[in-house]
């Protein structure tokens, strides 16, 4: 996910160079990002959570165990995942909204036509951390297979 919303700060240098020209504050800017970003986050999430609460029984009977969906309601539980989000969050938005306000506008303007070596370098290193997790997907369901056929 930071790799993506990277990739929206190289991309969307053009419109924030735009915005800055127009007479937007820094602060509107950086909390403009920061939005985007909570929105980003959040949706994910909710996403998350509609394909575990969708997949979970089955997950739950291939693996033979007493997990229950309920578990994950506890308090423990829950303020990992809020004190996950906003570590996801401030990581996320504190680098790009930085930038994205600090820079000039016409530097913006300039650097927003492409996404040069580093929005490449990003792209590929996003990439592939998505085929390293499709195979380990892969090669995980193999192995619930052969643990299923075994006993």
């Amino acid at each position: 996910m930071l790799i993506y919303l990277l990739q929206i700060l190289i991309a969307g240098q053009r419109k924030w160079g735009v915005r800055k020209i127009l007479g937007a504050r820094k602060r509107q800017i950086g909390f403009q990002v920061f939005m985007d970003t909570v929105f980003v986050c959040l949706l994910a999430l909710l996403i998350s959570l509609g394909l575990l609460y969708s997949l979970f029984p089955k997950i739950a009977n291939l693996l033979n165990s007493d997990l229950q969906f309920e578990m994950l309601w506890d308090g423990k539980v829950m303020v990992l995942v809020v004190l996950t989000i906003l570590f996801l969050i401030t990581l996320s938005s504190a680098y790009p909204a930085f930038r994205l306000s600090s820079q000039k506008p016409m530097k913006d303007l300039k650097l927003g036509q492409g996404f040069g070596l580093r929005g490449k370098v990003l792209l590929l290193t996003q990439f592939s951390i998505s085929i390293i997790c499709i195979c380990a997907t892969a090669v995980v369901g193999k192995h619930f297979g052969f643990l299923a056929r075994k006993t």
